[in-house]
């Protein structure tokens, strides 16, 4: 949608258009800083589109091509401050795209060159201090430098002793805080001066956010609150000068203004303030 205009441009499959998106199973959207979106897809690898050249492009896993993609299910994406784009795959670890040279590298697991705890990586975040974060399926999260090489990888272990490495989704705020949500783990934060993440827990109300949560998007506002989807509905996590961090949830009920589901997939926030998309 076009925020000046308010027209809505609608990107669907079209057999014989080549100019069509590729498959209408999107797992993942992000807009670059040259104004590109770039669609991560289920099995069919990557779109993009570049309205200001009217422009469209797709990449595809081959066999055969050392700097091609390297694998069709695309859960993510991330920028540099180069320019480049960092890309989460599921089942082929992560890729590097040079827009320039137009190639791929790749950034895998495998017995000669460990870059990554393994190949099933759900999410991926360039964080402000040049930091690759790398959450992955059952291997917690990896941390590599700004060139891809392995700093050290993190295991999740919630306040209640017991250890989960399912990592969903990864953030920072407008503060530079890490957050790592979970599938079935909780909500964990990073801590700089340990050098540690650990979990969450809302000190008014713990059971909000606790070590069974499944967390499935974060985003930090304008207000700097801190918002939480999980399976279980949507949190804010709100955090006032010199006061205690209090912890307040939206669940859907049979009232009109309350959510239309408790399944919250996806978190955004346009000039209107924050959205939802719900499955």
């Amino acid at each position: 949608m076009n925020t000046k205009t308010g027209l809505v441009n609608y990107y669907k499959t079209e057999e014989g258009n080549d100019y069509s998106i590729n498959s209408n199973s999107i797992w993942s959207l992000y807009g670059d800083e040259e104004n590109r979106l770039w669609i991560g897809t289920y099995n069919k690898g990557i779109n993009i589109i570049d309205e200001k050249f009217r422009k469209f492009e797709s990449f595809q896993k081959i066999r055969t091509a050392d700097k091609k993609l390297i694998n069709n299910d695309v859960m993510g994406f991330t920028e540099d401050r180069q320019g480049n784009i960092w890309i989460a795959t599921n089942g082929g670890g992560i890729c590097r795209f040079d827009p320039g040279k137009r190639q791929f590298n790749r950034f895998v697991h495998n017995n000669n060159h460990p870059y990554i705890v393994n190949n099933d990586v759900q999410d991926i975040l360039y964080d402000s201090d040049d930091n690759l974060w790398i959450g992955t399926w059952s291997g917690g999260i990896d941390r590599l430098n700004k060139n891809g090489i392995k700093i050290r990888n993190y295991r999740l272990i919630n306040s209640a002793g017991v250890e989960n490495n399912n990592v969903f989704t990864l953030y920072e705020d407008s503060q530079g805080n890490i957050w790592a949500g979970t599938a079935g783990n909780g909500l964990f934060l990073y801590d700089r001066k340990t050098d540690e993440f650990y979990s969450f827990i809302c000190v008014n109300n713990q059971e909000l956010i606790s070590n069974i949560s499944y967390v499935t998007a974060l985003l930090s506002d304008n207000a700097h609150n801190f918002w939480v989807g999980t399976i279980y509905g949507l949190i804010v996590v709100k955090k006032n000068k010199n006061q205690p961090v209090q912890c307040y949830n939206f669940l859907h009920t049979n009232e009109p203004s309350s959510l239309s589901s408790n399944v919250v997939e996806c978190l955004f926030e346009d000039s209107k303030g924050l959205s939802l998309i719900h499955i």
